[in-house]
């Protein structure tokens, strides 16, 4: 399983959507640590400039062993003791400023590992100011493994294993080195604004579909498939734009096929709209919508990727739109902005 495709990314993620809430779904079902997700107190003392010892060896052995396995999660500032049976489970929040928690752990990632993994990224969560809350760092698997513990009391390499990091040995440590890079590909829908034909009552939303590699290596043989269908007062279509670099497939029940040419790839850190529109032209009353993308390569892992409409939320798109349509003959910047927000997140974004 690649970073893409794993827990740790797709938690992340929805934090931008869902936040401190992902969090306390963790708690009240008692999502036990595993080979993506980890927990960890805090032992820095609040206000402190400097991060304890025991929380620089945690993030650096973090670090080093979530970017030399296949990436993960860690939830800062949070209660975890065994239950009756033993098992290890979350029971509570308690990091008074998460906040400050997070600009520590920031200042500190470039001197703990080496080579320094800048993908590393926190996020401080909280309901109010003076509530306790958490930091949640997402450690995506390294590009140019392995990485070294630099942390004084955690020196070494390490990998994730189960619940725990633990040290490498030298053997394995020399497959680390001698790993062939491969591409890693992400595919995603992107809106367009909506359109709408005067007279009509309907209601048209468009998407684009990139893909982007966030490997090592040249992507061969780019392909991406769109599968979806009519669905309660929605029209799906496809539209293929002329690109001399890709094939198009449509087959009867709405699934369609992108594939490129022999001499087209997709670099390293690099992203490409493909020449597909995606149209769904709807009414009043339509249900929920959902659509269901996947890519990949000839020479990597592959990655799915969908779009998620809520009945609500179509509801809303098409009452705001079509009357600011027909009183003002076009939408206005308050209700344009929130319908490509909309969109957005329906897209994952």
């Amino acid at each position: 399983m690649s970073t893409i495709d794993s827990w740790a990314q797709t938690f992340f993620e929805r934090l931008n959507t869902r936040g401190l809430e992902l969090v306390e779904e963790l708690i009240t079902q008692q999502v036990t640590e595993e080979l993506y997700l980890d927990y960890k107190g805090v032992a820095t003392v609040r206000g402190e400039k400097t991060l304890h010892d025991d929380d620089r060896k945690n993030l650096a052995k973090a670090i080093s062993g979530f970017a030399n396995s296949e990436g993960g999660v860690i939830i800062w500032g949070v209660d975890c003791r065994p239950d009756s049976s033993g098992k290890e489970v979350v029971r509570e929040k308690y990091l008074a400023d998460p906040t400050w928690f997070k600009s520590l752990i920031d200042n500190n990632i470039g001197s703990l590992t080496t080579p320094f993994h800048s993908a590393v990224k926190s996020v401080a969560l909280s309901p109010s100011i003076d509530a306790p809350g958490v930091v949640v760092t997402f450690v995506p698997e390294g590009q140019n493994v392995p990485y070294y513990s630099n942390a004084r009391n955690a020196l070494g390499y390490y990998m994730r294993a189960g619940t725990n990091f633990l040290p490498v040995p030298h053997g394995l440590l020399a497959g680390l080195f001698g790993r062939k890079p491969t591409p890693i590909l992400k595919g995603s829908f992107k809106p367009n604004p909506p359109e709408f034909s005067a007279g009509s009552a309907s209601l048209k939303l468009m998407f684009h579909v990139f893909i982007e590699n966030f490997g090592r290596s040249l992507a061969d043989d780019l392909f991406v498939i769109i599968d979806g269908n009519d669905q309660n007062n929605v029209r799906l279509r496809n539209r293929a734009d002329p690109d001399k670099f890709w094939n198009f497939y449509l087959s009867d029940n709405k699934k369609v096929g992108v594939t490129t040419g022999e001499f087209h790839r997709l670099a390293p850190s690099t992203k490409v709209i493909v020449p597909l529109h995606i149209e769904l032209e709807f009414t009043r009353g339509a249900g929920p919508f959902s659509l269901a993308g996947s890519c990949g390569c000839s020479n990597g892992p592959g990655n799915e990727f969908n779009m998620t409409l809520s009945a609500e939320d179509m509801g809303i798109l098409h009452e705001n739109l079509t009357r600011d349509w027909a009183k003002l003959g076009g939408p206005s910047n308050e209700v344009m902005q929130n319908a490509m927000a909309c969109m957005t997140r329906a897209c994952g974004l």
